[in-house]
């Protein structure tokens, strides 16, 4: 193997050692390992290839489904022959009956017992000075009716395992068929062609060339000019019988028949170096190698995108890490994280969050501002206080003062009395404001809290700490709003420079005032153009007079609508005060001073709970931190181990010589001596 220099040479070992440490960290399937992939139909002959490659019989073998779960195949070329599993690393197997044995019982274990198909794979390294630096996955193989003890859908649940390990371009594709049976009903080449149509990818392997039908032979097929051409050939190769499996014929005695087969047979003595178990060897070793080389620097790329997106919440754990000393470590994470809360919070609210700016969805504060000024003014607007009803009522109350006198003047008294009961129907619609703006400010605590998910006793008691502030400070909001209506009732300062009545005459003045005719006249035209109606609320929603009542009211009596009069004028100064002081103190209260009080006294509550149990890790947690931290390190180690094989000794700019059909000829010495190196290898 002149044409593989030093540097070529360790990549196969480079790369399982990658291979074997994603696994570990369970990250492999993440990342397109170069690997080469062994398919076939049932019976095609899978099994004694790989076995004629390792020179052991180790596999199991039965009627129906044997290899039931991926068994991924290391091959390594070492002076000392041995066996080892990756799930039983320490253990050493010299005796391949044991390894065939343990190959069984690991399937059992992986499949509990039954005849179905596992994903899980079996990892085996054979450490051999009869191999050459390999790696092969044999996946089960393809069959068409399921027997009893498996599932109906077993056809297609081996199509799917064996499609997800060969749909990625990092996989070469080793399609076992024999030679006795049609190429174009070739399960192997079949399935391969769906994800390498071209056949770039796939390198086909004929068996059981010996059994051919008397006359026959493949030798277009070997020459790569049969009905499927693949661009990397077709490798002839002759398989132990069942005989010689049963009187357990050694491998030597097997490369010897298979040398005379080829050397002897009329359509194939010309391609006897380029056929045969050691040609197969060396050309899946040259393959690979080469398929390694080229597929590295995308793999390595990959590798750093995946550290890219670890790194961070990996470094993040390792600070969060505490040993027995780590009590001030402890300590300083949970300012960090309490820190952390208060800034979400105030920026949720006050729009200065650091994050992307969602066009798609309103922030609390944002929520809150529409609250403010759209919801607040709404709600406090809502008495609809130029009806026909309030003119009934003013006129009921305009009576009532006047009681059995005559009334001649338009009576203070009424005006205070239904001014006071308006201003007084406001006052649960400006709490109600309080409740609003406090709901939007619990929803963003609970959302800034879910993301304290490593430590959820501290999470929990942040939440329930701003969360029973926040509804002290609601009911304190509350209160105080309450107490500006109480100031708001307990004195009508009617000589208000804003307070004027809705005619722009009838203002302080006049107040227990007999109307004139030129009054009558102007409140008339006011009522006829509908002036003393707020525009605000269109017609539908005002209420219509109670008919139930059968005492007659005279509600457009001159003096009920001079009182509406003026408490149109007064009102607006009302409700302007209010929706203006109910919006300050819900600022002031709800969310200044909460704020405050985390800033001030969140982390003081949180010194009196017992620091350990606050800073306990959730079970879920603790499994994701020990995934992340398994699969940076596993990164990590992958990627320098890449970065210390010596590239610079790879010849990157070699050319395969596995194209079978265009490999130049080489003397029947060259031939012979192919052989011999493989036979001194299993002497």
């Amino acid at each position: 193997m002149t044409w593989n220099n030093a540097g070529m040479q360790s990549l196969i070992p480079v790369t399982n050692k990658v291979q074997d440490v994603l696994n570990k960290a369970g990250s492999s399937e993440s990342f397109e390992l170069p690997r080469i992939a062994v398919v076939g139909g049932q019976s095609s002959g899978k099994s004694s290839v790989l076995e004629s490659l390792v020179g052991r019989d180790f596999l199991p073998r039965g009627n129906g489904i044997v290899t039931r779960v991926p068994l991924i195949l290391k091959l390594i070329q070492d002076q000392t022959e041995f066996a080892r599993f990756q799930h039983k690393e320490d253990k050493i197997f010299t005796d391949f009956d044991q390894v065939r044995k343990e190959i069984d019982d690991e399937t059992m274990r992986i499949t509990n017992g039954s005849k179905n198909i596992s994903s899980t794979p079996i990892t085996l390294e054979v450490h051999s000075p009869h191999v050459l630096n390999l790696t092969l996955i044999d996946l089960p193989g393809i069959i068409k009716i399921a027997i009893e003890g498996q599932s109906e859908d077993i056809e297609e649940q081996i199509r799917d395992m064996i499609l997800n390990y060969i749909k990625d371009d990092s996989c070469l594709i080793l399609a076992v068929t024999p030679a006795n049976q049609d190429l174009a009903n070739s399960d192997a080449l079949k399935i391969a062609k769906e994800v390498d149509p071209e056949g770039n990818r796939t390198i086909g392997v004929l068996t059981k060339i010996d059994l051919m039908d008397k006359g026959t032979d493949a030798r277009d097929i070997l020459e790569n000019r049969g009905a499927c051409p693949l661009k990397r050939g077709y490798i002839g190769v002759v398989n132990r019988s069942q005989k010689d499996i049963n009187e357990k014929k050694n491998i030597k005695y097997c490369l010897d028949q298979e040398k005379k087969f080829f050397a002897q047979h009329p359509a194939y003595r010309h391609l006897t170096n380029k056929h045969g178990t050691p040609y197969l060897q060396q050309a899946l070793n040259q393959q690979l190698m080469e398929h390694i080389r080229d597929s590295l620097p995308k793999f390595r790329k990959s590798l750093l995108q995946r550290f890219a997106d670890v790194e961070p919440e990996a470094l993040k754990y390792l600070s969060q890490q505490f040993d027995d000393r780590g009590e001030s470590k402890m300590l300083t994470t949970r300012n960090k994280i309490v820190q952390q809360f208060i800034h979400d919070v105030e920026a949720a609210i006050d729009g200065s969050c650091s994050q992307i700016v969602s066009t798609k969805k309103l922030t609390r504060g944002a929520y809150i501002n529409r609250i403010f000024h759209k919801k607040i003014p709404a709600q406090i607007d809502l008495a609809n206080f130029l009806t026909p009803e309030m003119k009934r009522k003013i006129q009921i109350t305009i009576e009532n003062v006047h009681g059995v006198h005559v009334g001649h003047f338009i009576p203070d008294k009424a005006f205070r009395i239904i001014t006071k009961e308006l201003i007084e129907s406001l006052r649960f619609p400006a709490q109600n404001c309080v409740k609003l703006v406090a709901s939007e400010v619990s929803t963003t605590i609970k959302e800034a809290a879910a993301s304290i998910k490593t430590y959820p006793r501290l999470r929990n008691e942040i939440e329930k700490i701003a969360s029973t502030e926040l509804l002290e400070k609601e009911k304190y909001a509350k209160t105080q709003i309450s107490f500006m209506f109480d100031c708001e009732l307990s004195y009508m300062n009617t000589n208000h420079v804003d307070f004027n009545a809705h005619d722009g005459q009838n203002g302080r003045d006049g107040l227990m005032v007999r109307p004139n005719q030129d009054q009558n006249h102007l409140l008339r035209d006011a009522i006829e153009h509908d002036e003393l109606y707020d525009p605000e609320y269109p017609e539908t929603e005002r209420i219509d007079p109670l008919e139930a009542e059968e005492l007659e009211v005279n509600a457009d009596s001159l003096e009920a609508k001079k009182v509406l009069g003026l408490v149109n004028g007064y009102l607006p100064i009302v409700t302007k005060t209010i929706r203006d002081l109910v919006l300050k103190c819900i600022m002031l209260v709800v969310i200044d001073q909460l704020i405050g009080f985390l800033k001030a006294e969140l982390l003081v509550r949180l010194d009196r709970e017992d620091k350990s149990v606050l800073m306990e890790e959730s079970e879920l947690e603790v499994e994701l931190r020990e995934k992340t931290l398994r699969e940076y390190e596993a990164i990590t180690e992958a990627l320098e181990t890449i970065n210390k094989t010596n590239m610079v000794k790879l010849d990157m700019s070699a050319k395969s010589t596995f194209q079978t059909f265009e490999a130049p000829e080489t003397s029947r010495t060259e031939q012979n001596e192919s052989y011999r190196e493989t036979e001194e290898l299993f002497d």
